[in-house]
């Protein structure tokens, strides 16, 4: 099975600050202006750890000069309408942005897609077996939880954000043409499920078929194992989808720090 290349490697330019990347130069430094601004405001020992180049932080400093003048106006002119300069408010489930905590925080290496046909997938054979003897759920509840619990970077899917019991996946936007954090449906996660449960089939007739050849002269134990990676007598989907979502809502959560300040658009 071919995996995927890094899905990030045709992307031109990425932030400094955010590791968000685009193919645009000017919507790059548009963006990192605006992020390095955020980033000086809100988590300063970023900087001193991980310092960017003179010519962007000269862009970074241009851009907080521009929102002093703004400021300054707005004081000048108070029935004017006054531009925001980010406020130290904590985050609280009323006021807090859930996208706008991970696209600012938290950096996967890869999309949500990409996880699974290049991790996810990768550990059928371990619980191929666990098919066999306890089902089909069972197995691919196994091989999602390894996935997700071995994965060394940040898991390019989140389920709770502080307290949110919603889910989050990272994706290329094809109209921005950058890679961003979406709320991702409940379908698009059974689509998910449904192609690991398609992969786990196509690893028994392709590979674990032939390297067990012998099973072929025991046709009831053979039709035995058909049975259990197809499902068969093994509980519906929506059980099935229920049960591995469960397994994201345990594994799948925030792996950076959050802020501790609200960040506004």
């Amino acid at each position: 099975m071919k995996y995927r290349q890094n899905v990030l490697s045709f992307m031109n330019h990425s932030c400094h600050f955010c590791n968000r990347h685009f193919d645009i130069a000017l919507s790059h430094i548009d963006h990192e202006s605006k992020c390095g601004y955020e980033c000086l405001l809100y988590n300063p020992h970023s900087l001193e750890q991980n310092p960017p180049t003179l010519p962007t932080m000269v862009r970074v400093m241009h851009y907080m000069a521009s929102q002093l003048n703004a400021l300054q106006e707005s004081h000048r002119n108070p029935t004017e309408t006054k531009p925001t300069i980010q406020k130290n408010t904590p985050y609280t489930k009323s006021n807090m942005n859930p996208l706008q905590i991970l696209q600012n925080n938290t950096h996967p290496s890869e999309t949500i897609t990409s996880f699974f046909e290049s991790r996810v997938f990768s550990y059928i054979p371990n619980h191929i077996e666990t098919v066999f003897e306890k089902g089909l759920c069972e197995g691919m509840k196994l091989i999602l939880s390894d996935a997700m619990s071995n994965y060394e970077n940040v898991l390019p899917i989140q389920s709770h954000i502080v307290k949110l019991s919603k889910y989050y996946g990272y994706v290329f936007s094809k109209d921005e043409k950058l890679y961003e954090w979406k709320k991702i449906p409940v379908a698009f996660l059974n689509q998910l499920f449904k192609s690991l449960e398609t992969e786990i089939i196509v690893y028994f007739d392709n590979v674990w078929k032939h390297d067990n050849i012998h099973i072929l002269n025991d046709l009831d134990k053979f039709y035995h194992y058909v049975g259990r990676v197809t499902g068969e007598n093994d509980c519906c989907d929506s059980v099935r989808n229920k049960q591995l979502r469960n397994i994201i809502d345990k594994k799948g959560h925030v792996q950076s720090q959050q802020p501790t300040n609200n960040i506004e658009e």
